[in-house]
């Protein structure tokens, strides 16, 4: 009997990391593209003499971080519950090896 006779066969595991992983890399592009476009907003416009485009680009910053950052820990939890599974795998295959 081969070492990994005992692993679980699963496939959809890592379709499913894949997807979240490719899911992820989208929504940062999307964050960039908005995050770009505002860049681009001419340097007049953010001067202190327009007090609501200051206000709002405040509140955008702090909202793209905190965007970018549940993000960054949705996809540390997908690693996180990929590897697990992993582990669990060798581990089985290690109890009843």
């Amino acid at each position: 009997m081969s070492d990994d006779a005992w692993l679980v066969n699963n496939p959809r595991t890592q379709e499913f990391h894949d997807l979240m992983v490719s899911a992820v890399q989208r929504c940062r592009a999307i964050l960039d593209q908005v995050e770009a476009t505002l860049a681009t907003m001419p340097a007049a416009a953010q001067t202190k003499g327009l007090i609501p485009w200051e206000e709002l680009k405040l509140a955008w910053n702090n909202d793209y971080n905190e965007m970018a950052r549940r993000i960054q820990a949705a996809q540390q939890a997908g690693v996180n519950a990929h590897e697990a599974y992993h582990w669990g795998d060798r581990t089985s295959v290690q109890i009843m090896s």
